[in-house]
């Protein structure tokens, strides 16, 4: 359960979703409560990318149409899977990606 918490607070960091606590959405710490990148609230718990295809199609759309990754094996393998997969496994893409991402410098 841990890891796929830690799986959508990626996601959701990636997705421009801020953290931080009811009275701060700049505040840097992640809490209890979640903010979309306007700041406004979106709830007490962070998104279930996990487990839903309307949170989870937003964040591949993000990423298959940057052109920066375009012929990128990460980007290929979300464009292979996507119509065919069950969600855990576009699921454990995106956080794939998300991670190759993170240790790249764009």
């Amino acid at each position: 359960m841990e890891q796929i918490l830690e799986g959508n607070r990626l996601i959701a960091e990636f997705d421009g979703i801020k953290k931080g606590n009811p009275n701060s959405p700049d505040d840097p710490r992640w809490t209890d409560r979640y903010f979309n990148k306007h700041g406004s609230c979106i709830g007490k718990n962070p998104p279930y990318y996990n487990s839903d295809w309307d949170l989870l199609m937003p964040v591949i759309g993000k990423i298959v149409r940057d052109e920066r990754f375009i012929e990128t094996e990460y980007r290929e393998h979300l464009m292979d899977i996507v119509p065919y997969a069950h969600i855990e496994d576009v699921y454990e893409a995106v956080i794939g990606f998300i991670k190759w991402y993170n240790e790249i410098d764009y």
